[in-house]
């Protein structure tokens, strides 16, 4: 390639292209000029580096620039009116006029990294608006029934350290998180008699009792999570015969969180106190999701869940509630 190839081939193109020698700039196109604010003239015999933010420099490359076509190269820059701009790079060796060069083609990606930015802004602020939104509901119900608050805080942690255990992604762990601390908000609409009381529910009682994943889910449902919470918490009480409710699902239908659910609030439930009875302890609630697994529980989540308990890596706490951690 000689100067006026170059100047024919680039001189029209809406791509940055330079030739670079030795790190520096030999001939650069109306594009790449418009980009940093320099003329050619400008830019001539101009370090590379000179234009690009300090931090940056070792995102763009060092000793041996050019040996061979890069991968892209994105970095800042800052142009002649001191704007910063986010550029992406492609380096490939040449051969220009006889002398070994460097071809570098340059798209001004600044906008893509702003949007970017902001969705990134925006995900994390919907985050903490779903985060605060499911406190919300939680604190709403641990006002009308401290023990069920409890006990849906103790089922997350145990909940959340069995998918550890299996090396669930971060997002399942999450969407077990929400589903957990809320698994039981749709007790809210179960009258208070039922909740507290202290003998055997009838089969009236226990029918409205049943009904609480469904009305969980119709409240959660309304809230625009980026998983499947509200589904989870509807299946929690789904068992893998067929024989939990509301719906009787097997296996295959019911959703790993809300498996995993399942078993830790289990456990929980047995090993703690009930209205009706004293607690049962934790060994039970072991035994019954061990003599049931591969059954009605999960295996991989009953045996995550014995190993933690067996190898002494988690241990239920006393809780304090949402109200009291909130005035402290």
């Amino acid at each position: 390639m000689n100067i006026y190839e170059f100047r024919a081939w680039s001189e029209k193109s809406q791509v940055g292209i330079c030739i670079l020698q030795d790190g520096k700039f030999l001939l650069a196109n109306p594009q790449f000029q418009r980009t940093t604010g320099y003329t050619e003239e400008e830019l001539m015999d101009r370090e590379r580096l000179a234009l690009i933010v300090q931090n940056d420099r070792p995102l763009a490359g060092g000793a041996g620039l050019g040996a061979e076509i890069s991968e892209p190269l994105e970095y800042r820059i800052i142009d002649k009116a001191g704007r910063v701009k986010w550029l992406r790079e492609s380096l490939a060796p040449i051969e220009f006029e006889g002398m070994p060069v460097v071809l570098a083609y340059f798209l001004d990606v600044t906008e893509y990294r702003r949007a970017e930015q902001a969705s990134k802004q925006s995900s994390e602020k919907l985050g903490r608006l779903l985060d605060a939104t499911s406190e919300a509901l939680a604190l709403t119900l641990e006002m009308r029934d401290p023990y069920t608050a409890a006990h849906q805080r103790r089922v997350t942690k145990l909940a959340c350290a069995i998918g550890k255990e299996l090396c669930l992604p971060e997002t399942q762990i999450e969407t077990i998180r929400l589903a957990g601390l809320l698994h039981d908000v749709g007790k809210i609409h179960i009258p208070a008699e039922i909740l507290s009381k202290p003998e055997r529910l009838s089969e009236n009682e226990l029918s409205i009792m049943r009904s609480h994943p469904r009305v969980g889910y119709n409240i959660l449902k309304r809230i625009d999570y980026p998983s499947p919470v509200a589904q989870a918490v509807l299946q929690h009480h789904e068992r893998l015969d067929g024989s939990g409710y509301p719906f009787g699902l097997s296996s295959e239908r019911i959703l790993l969180e809300a498996k995993v659910l399942a078993v830790a609030d289990v456990v929980e439930a047995m090993a703690s106190h009930r209205p009706y009875r004293p607690a049962l302890g934790i060994e039970r609630g072991l035994e019954e999701i061990s003599g049931r697994s591969g059954v009605a529980y999960d295996a991989s989540a009953v045996n995550a869940c014995v190993s933690l308990f067996d190898g002494s890596r988690f241990q239920f706490e006393q809780e304090r509630s949402l109200t009291q951690q909130s005035s402290s």
